[in-house]
């Protein structure tokens, strides 16, 4: 302020934001804190009289240009008067068909609060002013809304936001609301007051109360209805969210959550003495005193952090994507857990996670409901960084390793991350189309002096006050407000699909010639994958169609259990993943139950090979577990439910894989063909009855290597080399994971993409179960002896 001051006079129980709005028209600047003689900054809430003692003075500051983001791409700045300034070209014009309210000409801007796709202001008065986009349904009623509640939003001192939905804090401790609240105002009104904070997951808000209490609104599912634990909430003075739920800290150190997939039952009793809480997309990581970590909520999380506990020692600090977690110890090594595709494995990097001093996270799109991948990315003190996760996310950074040298700051988007150096330079990578390439702004990114991001775009503010922005365009945008209508319209294959009454007379496999064909392909695999359904209503048998890379579907395993998800991984042969089919415990028990039982893994010969058979082909160990056993029982009957072939398993088999053991490329089908002298085998394979879907779920896996690979995916010729894993469609060993995948087209005829291996184990150990289920309810089921091909 070079020294200016102001003689104001204010009644002892003034605001200290009133005296800091006063301020500003004194002085005629725009105003970010009011510090106290002794260094401390003060809470707009508190009164003079609390705050600056008898005689004293205080201190304001001026503030310097300012960043906020949309959740897409839209950057608001505040500038140092009071103005605010809008970037991102691409949304303005946007935002001119389908927005409402306007930034422009607004004056005395204190702070801006963004939610998805809107934007409010504080002025300097403590008044409001919104804008943004929406859909014309959602911008109607936003629009109504807000006019309803303006002449309300008198001294603000504090907004949060949900996806669609605001919340502000009054100076006298109450709060209006605007937008998708899901609730009555009415009842809002009589229970939000003497809030002090307000804290929002993607649907839902919860206040906490001067007096420790805390009120929930918004969907209820979603945390919005605490009436479950409310006589627990008490004492509160923190709550953390992940999408779906909350977690608050009393000030006794317990934690009570509520929501979504947060059940914390198995851990309240280590839920004592919590400092601090982080979370992931669904699930929630206490820091305790004493250093240690406990972990809830999810699927599988708790069982990823169960088998790292014992390195949960000595924690600092805890960072989270949307599916893994990281965390500082104090020596400043890292531990990681949850999904490798969102940094959970950091194994790879684990010798240069040293001396870390802080990790930003790129949350990865499950955490706005897309495919999932995610990544880390440490500073370390020396200024490098080091990163690991999806390497489209940016976990993988040896594009720019060499650049990422005395590196002060960190910043990401869902997918991508950027780096701002000593010398102002900005370093980037990760997915271009969330700023991992700022090549075109580049020559622009010099003398850097602070990075913003939003989901999909960066913004950086230069020494000068000007602003460069890159990433997210306007076609993200019309994907993410529905502008894709054109995409329902029925397809010309899907017209030849349904006109063509001779597909099924077609040959069973058809070589694709030459390379480039992979769009074709994808459409036929996409063809044959709704044909698929369409013969279940012929008599066939029901597989669940793949309709396109990436699809996920959600699949209840019967009243009261929860329900598993379904990810397509491949089109030909049809594969999915599968999450959620098996806990911790469970997977634990089975491989503790196989142990006594292995025994070296056998095969059923072909006609005219000897009765050995090659030993490298299959060097496993395995053991088939007894039908009678509770747990094993439970297993079969879930797989039935999600296969919905009923009475149709072979008996549960757990196979253990050393350094060194592989099973070579393969097909779990009976090919007649293959055993016209042996009767016992082709007696049992008439009317096309085989295996028709194998479940394959991973127990414990500390190995390298191991995958499970399919090497004639998608009409490649059966592999040369048997051993050679490389170039084929790869489903890594992780622990906790389920591959389904199917051996046979709907009417029985064998697929043969499905040709499968067990890719060698380089090192460690890997543990593994399957089951196999067959398309006829009156097979004899194979003796399990000898198994597969």
């Amino acid at each position: 302020m070079s020294g200016r001051t102001a003689d104001l006079e204010l009644p002892p129980d003034a605001s200290v934001a009133e005296l800091r709005r006063r301020a500003q028209e004194a002085l005629g600047v725009n105003l970010s804190s009011v510090v106290s003689s002794t260094g401390v900054i003060l809470q707009d809430q508190g009164t003079l009289a609390e705050a600056v003692e008898d005689g004293g003075s205080v201190t304001v500051h001026k503030r310097a240009k300012s960043l906020a983001a949309a959740s897409i791409a839209q950057f608001v700045a505040i500038c140092g008067n009071g103005s605010v300034e809008s970037y991102n070209a691409h949304v303005a014009a946007f935002v001119e068909k389908r927005g409402w309210g306007s930034c422009q000409g607004l004056t005395n801007v204190q702070c801006v609060q963004a939610s998805h796709s809107s934007f409010a202001a504080i002025l300097g008065d403590g008044s409001v002013e919104v804008w943004g986009w929406l859909s014309d349904v959602d911008k109607g009623e936003m629009q109504l809304q807000f006019q309803q509640v303006k002449e309300q939003l008198q001294n603000v001192v504090q907004i949060q936001a949900t996806c669609r939905a605001f919340a502000a804090i009054k100076s006298d401790g109450s709060v209006v609301t605007w937008g998708q609240t899901g609730e009555e105002r009415t009842r809002l009104q009589h229970d939000l007051k003497d809030v002090s904070q307000i804290q929002a997951n993607h649907t839902a808000f919860a206040a906490i109360r001067k007096d420790g209490s805390v009120v929930t609104w918004g969907e209820a599912e979603n945390g919005g209805n605490s009436a479950m634990v409310q006589q627990k909430l008490f004492r509160v003075h923190q709550i953390q969210a992940t999408f779906h739920a909350f977690a608050a800290l009393r000030e006794d150190g317990h934690v009570v959550s509520w929501g979504d997939l947060c059940d914390d039952s198995m851990v309240q009793e280590q839920l004592t003495d919590v400092r601090q809480i982080q979370a992931s997309s669904d699930a929630f990581a206490a820091l305790k005193g004493d250093g240690t970590v406990v972990v809830w909520g999810g699927e599988g999380m708790e069982d990823a952090w169960d088998e790292v506990q014992d390195e949960l020692t000595q924690v600092r600090q805890i960072q989270a994507t949307a599916d893994a977690f990281a965390v500082i110890r104090e020596d400043g090594s890292v531990v990681t857990w949850g999904s490798s595709d969102f940094g959970g494995d950091s194994s790879h990097v684990q010798a240069h996670l040293k001396n870390v001093q802080c990790i930003q996270a790129a949350v990865g799109e499950s955490f706005v409901g897309g495919e999932g991948s995610g990544a880390f990315a440490a500073l370390l003190k020396d200024g490098s960084v080091v990163t690991w996760g999806d390497d489209g996310c940016g976990g993988d950074s040896s594009r720019v390793q060499e650049q990422l040298v005395h590196v002060e700051h960190i910043q990401a988007t869902l997918c991508a991350f950027a780096a701002l150096r000593e010398d102002g330079a900005v370093v980037t990578w990760g997915h271009p189309e969330y700023g991992g390439d700022s090549s075109r702004v580049q020559e622009h990114l010099r003398h850097v002096r602070h990075i913003q991001a939003s989901e999909k775009a960066f913004a950086a503010i230069l020494d000068d006050e000007t602003v460069v922005t890159w990433g997210s365009d306007l076609d993200d945008l019309r994907e993410e407000e529905g502008e894709e209508e054109v995409m329902l319209e029925e397809s010309p294959e899907e017209e030849q699909l349904d006109d063509d009454e001779d597909w099924m007379d077609e040959p069973e496999e058809e070589e694709e010639e030459g390379e480039g064909q992979e769009e074709e392909e994808v459409q036929t695999a996409e063809a044959a994958s709704r044909a698929s359904l369409l013969l279940l209503f012929e008599g066939g048998e029901f597989l669940y169609p793949a309709v396109h890379l990436g699809f996920r579907r959600s699949v209840a395993l019967g009243l009261g259990a929860q329900a598993v998800e379904l990810r397509t991984l491949s089109l030909r042969p049809v594969v999915f993943s599968v999450e959620g089919f098996a806990d911790g415990s469970e997977r634990r028990a089975l491989k503790k139950l196989a142990k006594p039982l292995l025994k070296k893994s056998e095969v059923r010969q072909f006609d005219n090979h000897p009765a050995d058979g090659d030993q490298s082909f299959r060097s496993s160990w395995s053991a088939f577990l007894p039908a009678e056993d509770p747990l094993v029982r439970l297993i079969m009957n879930r797989s039935q439910l999600l296969t919905k072939v009923a009475g149709r398993v072979e008996n549960l088999q757990v196979m253990r894989y050393r350094p060194g053991q592989q099973y070579q490329a393969h097909w779990d089908f009976f090919d007649p063909e293959y055993f016209k002298k042996q009767p016992e085998v082709l007696g049992r394979l008439t009317h096309r009855r085989n295996r028709l879907l194998t479940m394959l779920f991973y127990l414990a896996s500390s190995a390298e290597g191991g995958q499970t690979a399919f090497p004639m995916a998608y009409g490649a010729p059966r592999p040369a080399d048997p051993e050679d894993c490389s170039s084929w469609l790869q489903v890594p060993a992780k622990r906790g994971k389920a591959v389904l995948f199917y051996n046979l087209h709907a009417d029985g005829r064998l697929d043969r993409a499905s040709n499968h291996a067990g890719c060698k184990v380089q090192a460690g150990e890997k543990w593994s179960a399957n089951i196999w289920a067959w398309n006829s309810k009156n097979q004899e089921i194979m003796d399990p002896d000898l198994d597969e091909l």
